[in-house]
């Protein structure tokens, strides 16, 4: 009798060796350069606290790598759509809480861009700051060159912020009820010559143009720069919004495609009801998922880091009250451990998981990202020879855990396993290394 009870355990146990699922790292199929992710400030009417700021920006907390500032044309438009503005004599100008938040992102090491929600009124038909459409003319586009320029200065000079790239127009095919304007492709073209020969006479050749940022995703508007050999050399960045498309079903494609990295600069949802739950940081971390792997990103970023502003939806990390929701923690699987300068590689996976993997310049630090989201564990090896080491530590966020590290895991003869939990997202590394770019020295900001 005790000999037929044992046998079918027996079995079972020697079932569940045999037929364990196997993942496998390939290191050196490298894919896209990882630039990083973040979020905006823009509109903020309280700043975050700097223990908030740490959340976001260090790697106690997230590790986001960047900031996106909005540029407003000049004081008075900015005034008209914000509680309180940078003042300056003429020019281009900034919320004083966008400042105030970039300039504790970047001490924290964060990198900055800038996006243009709007040109003045006089350059628009119909006159208004909000809504109508680009009136494209060599006028027009040099004096918006030189505003965006004015911009980099203003932050640079007076704020130590260093500016890496300025998109020309958020979503430019919309016209809206507020700072917003249409452009055609064909103006967009002809724009980027402009912007490009204003920054570098200013000394800012560095600086990146980013085109177009177009919503949805795609590169409507960005097509016109980039059908064209000779502006797309002025395009450093091809960006888009990622509103209307969770899961793209492969990489933008544009002409004249020299190394330009591929954003994706803004996305959330807006007039639901807020949900911190791990159900939505589920869907984030499976939209993440498709658009480092199909949609090929090397930037990823959400829309707002705070709802303090009174959104009751899901447009920030936060709720209204500035309490964190799940979803921050998920974006933190991979921003905390991927780092700027990594590359993302290809998997060998027949599992349920949804698994990503990424390794530095040298070879010698991996960090692999799995999703689970089902409602059974799932027990998987991991095949990652000598990049991982001899340990990985595991970070877990689910329904009970906020990014919390797990008991670290023997890597043995070039493999480790491990059991993700249902509905979760485990985030496996070998990499201590945090760095982020060196911040400029005495940087501070007014923070609560």
């Amino acid at each position: 009798m005790q000999r037929y009870l044992l046998l079918p355990f027996v079995l079972l146990a020697f079932s569940s060796v045999s037929f364990a699922q196997t993942i496998t790292a390939n290191w050196s199929s490298a894919q896209q350069t990882i630039d990083g992710f973040g979020a905006a400030g823009a509109g903020a009417v309280n700043n975050l606290s700097s223990a908030q700021m740490d959340f976001f920006y260090t790697s106690s907390g997230i590790g986001l790598q960047w900031y996106r500032m909005q540029i407003y044309p000049d004081l008075s438009d900015c005034q008209a759509n914000e509680a309180n503005c940078v003042t300056v004599s003429s020019g281009p100008t900034v919320a004083t809480s966008d400042l105030q938040l970039a300039q504790a992102a970047v001490a924290r090491g964060a990198q900055i861009f800038a996006s243009e929600w709007s040109p003045p009124g006089s350059m628009k038909s119909g006159g208004a700051f909000d809504g109508g459409d680009m009136v494209g003319n060599s006028t027009n586009y040099t004096n918006l060159a030189n505003i965006q320029t004015a911009f980099v200065t203003l932050m640079e000079a007076t704020y130590s912020i260093p500016i890496y790239a300025i998109s020309p127009q958020n979503e430019p095919e919309e016209s809206l009820d507020y700072p917003s304007c249409v452009w055609t492709t064909t103006q967009m073209h002809d724009y980027v010559p402009y912007l490009r020969s204003a920054l570098n006479t200013a000394g800012y050749s560095g600086v990146k143009i980013m085109v177009a940022e177009d919503t949805p995703w795609g590169i409507d508007i960005a097509a016109g720069p980039m059908d064209d050999s000779t502006t797309a050399a002025d395009v450093g960045i091809v960006a888009s919004h990622g509103y209307g498309n969770p899961q793209p079903s492969g990489p933008l494609g544009f002409e004249n495609n020299t190394g330009q990295h591929v954003w994706e600069t803004e996305v959330s949802t807006y007039g639901d009801a807020y949900d911190g739950s791990i159900t939505n940081a589920l869907t984030w971390a499976t939209e993440i998922y498709y658009y480092l792997t199909a949609g090929q990103v090397s930037y990823w970023g959400y829309w707002l880091l705070d709802g303090n502003q009174g959104y009751t939806d899901n447009q920030a990390l936060t709720d209204q009250n500035s309490n964190i929701a799940k979803r921050a923690y998920a974006i933190g699987n991979w921003s905390r451990f991927v780092l700027p300068g990594w590359h993302m590689v290809t998997v060998s996976n027949s599992t349920t998981l949804l698994v990503t993997a990424f390794t530095n310049s040298t070879g010698n630090s991996g960090t692999i990202v799995a999703v689970n989201n089902r409602s059974s564990l799932v027990s998987v090896t991991f095949s990652v020879g000598s990049t991982m080491g001899s340990s990985v530590t595991p970070y877990l966020t689910s329904s009970s855990a906020n990014l919390a590290s797990q008991t670290a895991i023997a890597v043995s003869t070039g493999s480790f396993s491990a059991t993700i939990p249902a509905y979760s997202i485990e985030t496996f590394t070998n990499s201590s290394t945090t760095a982020k770019p060196n911040p400029p020295t005495g940087l501070t900001a007014t923070l609560q």
